[in-house]
C-alpha cells in the first residue's frame, strides 16, 4: 500500500509538472500570436506570465516582450527587458532587435553603450566607426508649452486651419446624452480607444492664442468610423486628406494576418460639415495597399504632390517606415509612388509636414550626417523639398541637407508631427506645433501637444568641394548607357542623392573633399554596380560598367522530382531568379519545364507541368506578383537538348547521368529581353 501512495505522489507531481510546462507553453505560443497581429498589449500579458511562471524562458521572450513595450511609447521599461535578452545567450536570434534596443539606450542617456550597439547592428557599413554621437543642448526646453486641450490619453498631430485646430486623440469619446462611450471596441495594439480628430476653437486675445475645445458631437468632422481617423492634410477650404483604418459595411476591415492597415482617404465640405469625399477616396486605391498601411498625408507647398508615409515594401524602400510622394495629375490621378530622395535611412520616418515656404519637416530615429539623433524620434528639417524633387525629375544633382532642429522641439524621447502656424506671428517668429511624450512638468497624457515659437536651425558650414564626373556604359559593348539611375550615397551607405544620366551620357556632381562615397548605377534589364571612391583629386572621372541581364534562366530537376520545396541546392540555384523579379516589378517571364526521355511520354508531359506549377507557386509564395509570371507550361520530353543517341554514345555512365539532367529543366524567359 505505501508503494502504491508513492506511486501515486510521484504521478501527481509528473501531472503538474506537464501542465505548467503546457500552460507556460501556450502562454508563449498565444503571446507570439498576438505579437504577429500587432496586438502587443495582449502579447505583453502573456509574455509577462510566461516570464513570472518561469524566468529561465529562452531570451527571445524578453526580447518580444520588450518590443512590445518599445511599440506602444514604453522605452523605459523595454529597455529593461532588452537589457535582460541581451544578458542572456541569445546569438543571432537577437540580431533582429538590436537597433530597438540601441534606439532605447540612446533615449535613456546610455549614449556611448548605444553608439556600441549601433555599430554592431551596421557592421557590413564601411566606416561605421566614424559614426558620431551629437550634442545634446535642452537649454530651451522650457520653452515648450503644454496646451491646454491635451487629455490624459495620447494627443498629437495638430493643425490650425480657419481659425479652428484640429488634432488626432485616443481619448473616449462619449455621448452627450448618456455619457456612454461612443465606441466600446479597444484598438488591440495598446488596449486604448481608437483613434478620432477634436476640434477646438482658435481664440485669438492681445497677440496670443487660446483654445476652447468643441464637444465632439457638436464638431464639424462627421467622417468619423468605429475605427481610427487621424493626420489632416488640407488642401483648400472644402478639400482635405486624412489617414483613417479600411472600413467597409460598417465594420472594420482586416487582412489575412488579421490587421486593419490605415488608408490615405478624401474628405469634402459641404454645407460646413466635412463628409468622407467616396469617389475620391476611391480614386486613391490606385496608391493605397491591401497590407500594408499608408498614413501622415501632407501637401505639397504648391498642391501637385501628396506626401505619405508607408512601412511596404517598395522596391525602394529604405527601412521600418519611409517618406513617399506621388505627383498629383490635372486630372486628380495620382502619379508613381516615388521614395523622397537623401532622408529615408534604416531606421523608421514619419510625419512629413511642408510649410508655406516649402521645407519638409519630418521625424526619424534614423542616422543622418553620420550622427545619431537625441533618442527616439527627432523632428529634422529639409529647405525647399520641391525644388529638390524636381531637379531629380530633370536628372539634375539633388543636394539634400538635413538639419535636426535642436531644443525645444526635440527631447530625448519621441518628438513628432511638427506644424507651422504662420498666422499667429510674434516678434517675427511663427509659432511652431509639436507632439512628443517627453518628461515635461505638466505633461498630461502618453503624448501631448507642445509649441513654443520658432527658432530656425543655424545653417551648416560650407564646406570645400570638388566636380565628380560619372558616366554608364553597357560592360560588353562600352556604349554609353542614357538613363540610366544613379544612387550617390556616403560612407555609411545613406542615400544623398537620386539622378538619372542625360543625353549627354554623363553626370557632373560637386561632391565634398576628401569624403568617401558609394555610387550605384541601376538600369532596367541590367544587374546594378556599385563602386566606392574618395573625393580627392581635383577632377575625377568615376566609370561604371553594367552587366545585362541574361534573357534566359535555366533550372535543373533532380530525377522525377516535381517541387522545387523540397530540394535544398534547388532553393539555392533559384535564388538569382527570385531576386530578379522581386527588385524588378515590372519584369515579366514565362516558365518551360522539360523532362528527360526516361518513362512514359505522357506521364513526362504531366510531369513536367507540375515541375512548371511548383515552380511558379514557389515563386509566388516568396514575394513576386503573380501578374510577373506570363505562364508556367510543361513541354514533356518533347523538347530534349540531347537525343537519346546522343546520349548512347557518351563513354561513361556518369557522362549519361549528367546528359540527362541536361534535359531535365524548367527554363526562365525574360519577356522583351534582347542580347
Amino acid at each position: 500500500m505505501k508503494q502504491i501512495v508513492q506511486i501515486l505522489v510521484i504521478l501527481s507531481t509528473l501531472l503538474l509538472c506537464i501542465s505548467s510546462l503546457f500552460a507556460q507553453q501556450t502562454r508563449v505560443e498565444l503571446g507570439d500570436k498576438h505579437f504577429s497581429e500587432l496586438a502587443y498589449q495582449k502579447a505583453m500579458e502573456l509574455y509577462l506570465g510566461a516570464i513570472e511562471r518561469d524566468r529561465k524562458v529562452g531570451p527571445e521572450v524578453y526580447a518580444k516582450l520588450a518590443d512590445c513595450y518599445y511599440h506602444t511609447s514604453q522605452s523605459e521599461e523595454a529597455l529593461k527587458y532588452y537589457k535582460i535578452a541581451f544578458k542572456k545567450k541569445g546569438g543571432k536570434v537577437l540580431d533582429p532587435y538590436r537597433l530597438r534596443y540601441a534606439i532605447c539606450l540612446l533615449s535613456a542617456g546610455e549614449r556611448e553603450t548605444a553608439l556600441v550597439q549601433y555599430k554592431i547592428h551596421f557592421k557590413d557599413v564601411e566606416n561605421i566607426e566614424a559614426l558620431q554621437l551629437t550634442k545634446i543642448d535642452t537649454s530651451l526646453a522650457y520653452l515648450a508649452e503644454n496646451l491646454s486641450v491635451n487629455s490624459k490619453f495620447s494627443d498629437f498631430g495638430s493643425t490650425i486651419f480657419n481659425d479652428t485646430l484640429y488634432y488626432t486623440s485616443s481619448m473616449e469619446r462619449v455621448k452627450n446624452k448618456n455619457n456612454k462611450r461612443h465606441n466600446k471596441r479597444l484598438y488591440k495594439w495598446t488596449q486604448h480607444p481608437f483613434l478620432d480628430i477634436y476640434t477646438a476653437a482658435v481664440e485669438r486675445t492681445n497677440n496670443d492664442v487660446h483654445f476652447k475645445q468643441i464637444p465632439p458631437d457638436s464638431s464639424n468632422i462627421k467622417f468619423r468610423t468605429i475605427a481610427h481617423e487621424a493626420s489632416l492634410a488640407f488642401i483648400n477650404d472644402h478639400e482635405l486628406y486624412f489617414s483613417g483604418s479600411a472600413f467597409k459595411n460598417n465594420k472594420i476591415s482586416y487582412n489575412k494576418r488579421n490587421v486593419s492597415n490605415l488608408k490615405i482617404q478624401k474628405a469634402k465640405k459641404e454645407n460646413g460639415v466635412w463628409k468622407l469625399d467616396e469617389k475620391a477616396t476611391k480614386e486613391l486605391d490606385s496608391i493605397n495597399l491591401e497590407n500594408f498601411s499608408l498614413g501622415n498625408p501632407a501637401m505639397g507647398k504648391n498642391g501637385k504632390r501628396l506626401f505619405f508615409v508607408s512601412c511596404a515594401p517598395y522596391p525602394q524602400a529604405k527601412g521600418q517606415s519611409d517618406i513617399y510622394y506621388v505627383e498629383i495629375n490635372k486630372d486628380g490621378y495620382y502619379g508613381q509612388v516615388t521614395n523622397v530622395p537623401g532622408i529615408n535611412t534604416q531606421g523608421r520616418e514619419s510625419f512629413p509636414f511642408i510649410s508655406s515656404e516649402g521645407h519638409l519637416y519630418f521625424s526619424s530615429n534614423g542616422i543622418h550626417n553620420n550622427k545619431l539623433g537625441w533618442g527616439l524620434l527627432d523632428i529634422y528639417m529639409v529647405k525647399n523639398i520641391d525644388h529638390i524633387l524636381d531637379m531629380k525629375a530633370n536628372g539634375q544633382v539633388v543636394d539634400v541637407k538635413i538639419q535636426h532642429l535642436g531644443s525645444p522641439y526635440n527631447s530625448t524621447k519621441d518628438d513628432f508631427a511638427f506644424f507651422l502656424d504662420t498666422t499667429h506671428i510674434k516678434e517675427g517668429k511663427p509659432m511652431a506645433y509639436f507632439s512628443s511624450n517627453r518628461s515635461h512638468p505638466l505633461a498630461k497624457g502618453n503624448d501631448d501637444i507642445y509649441r513654443a515659437r520658432y527658432i530656425p536651425p543655424i545653417e551648416p558650414k560650407v564646406t570645400d568641394s570638388i566636380m565628380v564626373a560619372v558616366r554608364v556604359t553597357d560592360a560588353e559593348t562600352r556604349k554609353a548607357l542614357v538613363n540610366a539611375k544613379i544612387d550617390l550615397q556616403d560612407s555609411n551607405r545613406q542615400i544623398i542623392s537620386q539622378l538619372q544620366i542625360n543625353d549627354a551620357s554623363e553626370l557632373i556632381l560637386p561632391l565634398e573633399r576628401n569624403k568617401d562615397y558609394h555610387i550605384i548605377a541601376h538600369k532596367k534589364m541590367y544587374y546594378d554596380t556599385i563602386k566606392q571612391f574618395t573625393a580627392a583629386q581635383d577632377e575625377l572621372e568615376i566609370n561604371l560598367k553594367m552587366e545585362h541581364y541574361p534573357c534566359e534562366f535555366t533550372l535543373y530537376h533532380k530525377w522525377n522530382k516535381n517541387d522545387v520545396l523540397i530540394d535544398p541546392i534547388m532553393k539555392q540555384d533559384i535564388q538569382p531568379i527570385l531576386q530578379l523579379l522581386k527588385k524588378n516589378r515590372d519584369i515579366k517571364i514565362s516558365i518551360t519545364s522539360h523532362t528527360d526521355s526516361s518513362g512514359d511520354e505522357n506521364y513526362n508531359f504531366r510531369l513536367s507541368n507540375r515541375r512548371a506549377k511548383a515552380t511558379k507557386d514557389y515563386l509566388i509564395d516568396n514575394g513576386v506578383a503573380t501578374s510577373q509570371i506570363i505562364s508556367a507550361e510543361g513541354q514533356g520530353e518533347t523538347q530534349l537538348l540531347l537525343s537519346d543517341a546522343q546520349i548512347a554514345r557518351l563513354p561513361t555512365v556518369e557522362e549519361r547521368k549528367k546528359a540527362h539532367l541536361k534535359n531535365r529543366r524548367s527554363q526562365f524567359i525574360i519577356i522583351g529581353c534582347s542580347d
